[in-house]
């Protein structure tokens, strides 16, 4: 059984029950709106946290949770009172919000099949279509980042630039894929928590607020200068590395022919290691 999978996945009466269509409004019959409501709400969750990713559509989860060759009757439902209470926001109009172009650019470049299709061919259904974000995992994920970032941060001035590489790897262990991860980031930055730019080579950096600081402060000259900086040590660092791997391949291979009583070879070892 798949880890974000309920305990009670294998209890056929229960699940026969949670599987089922909502009997009635809210209003008319609380107790069976609230169970399952909770339940399949908890259950979204735990498949975001489990796959690492903040968003979710319906048929996703529809075929995720097929048991028995049913597939649950109220995920529609769920989602679109999700939607409602504004828990779940759209994809799309969270991207729209960035401006018409970047819309356009991921509606018409990133997914054209799944316009094309939602636009002409998919029949009405009162399920709700597109993808959505899970409005309470991107806060506790873009706080889980900024913890992992705070938590690394030795000196305020030199360590809240960072390149987005070292983002991708603070947030690894919560985050999968790059989608998710642009959200968080555009969150943090809409929360005024983040700052990204591009550096003169065109690689993203992001700058963190610091610990004493409720907003970060834009980023400046001296930033960038920072970040080449860093960059070159870490060129000299990996240049280092490499001239020790080496220096340890020719002494084992001395040592190997040392063993093997091959004077010339050695001498020759010993002189390309002094170089």
């Amino acid at each position: 059984m798949k880890s974000h999978f309920p305990e009670c996945w294998e209890d056929d009466e229960r699940m026969n029950y949670l599987f089922s269509a909502f009997r009635g409004e809210k209003n008319t019959n609380p107790h069976d709106w609230n169970t399952k409501m909770n339940f399949w709400t908890s259950v979204i969750t735990a498949y975001c946290k489990s796959h690492k990713t903040v968003t979710v559509n319906c048929d996703t989860i529809t075929g995720e949770f097929r048991r028995d060759g049913k597939v649950p009757l109220c995920i529609g439902e769920v989602l679109s009172e999700l939607i409602r209470s504004r828990k779940l926001d759209s994809l799309n109009y969270s991207v729209a919000s960035r401006g018409w172009l970047s819309w356009g650019l991921y509606v018409f470049v990133s997914s054209p099949s799944y316009w094309v299709f939602n636009r002409f061919w998919k029949k009405p259904s009162s399920d709700p279509t597109g993808v959505y974000i899970l409005k309470e995992l991107l806060e506790e994920y873009a706080n889980s980042l900024l913890e992992a970032h705070h938590s690394k941060v030795q000196c305020d001035s030199a360590d809240s630039l960072v390149t987005y590489e070292e983002v991708e790897s603070l947030s690894a262990e919560f985050c999968q894929d790059k989608s998710s991860l642009e959200l968080i980031l555009n969150h943090l930055e809409k929360n005024k928590k983040i700052c990204i730019g591009y550096a003169s080579d065109g690689s993203k950096v992001v700058k963190f607020t610091d610990v004493r600081n409720s907003s970060v402060e834009p980023l400046s000259e001296a930033d960038f200068g920072i970040i080449r900086l860093k960059k070159t040590i870490e060129m000299v660092k990996l240049q280092m590395r490499k001239m020790s791997e080496k220096k340890t391949k020719l002494h084992e291979e001395a040592k190997a022919a040392l063993k093997d009583s091959s004077k010339i070879k050695v001498s020759y070892c010993y002189i390309s290691r002094e170089f």
